[in-house]
């Protein structure tokens, strides 16, 4: 009986080791993804007032 627990319990761990994981790399990507869209904002800020400012 006390096997079958640690088993479980390790089955378990495992679990929410991958989803932990999973969860780790999808907001990683997603940070990535939000620092793109950041640095582009930033470039076409930068090069409106460069235009604005050569006018």
């Amino acid at each position: 009986m006390y096997q079958l627990l640690v088993k479980i319990h390790l089955k378990k761990q495992k679990v929410f080791e991958e989803i932990f994981q999973h969860t780790l790399r999808c907001c990683q990507e997603a940070g990535i993804i939000k620092l793109a869209r950041i640095k582009q904002n930033l470039a076409r800020i930068i090069n409106s007032k460069i235009i604005n400012f050569n006018q």
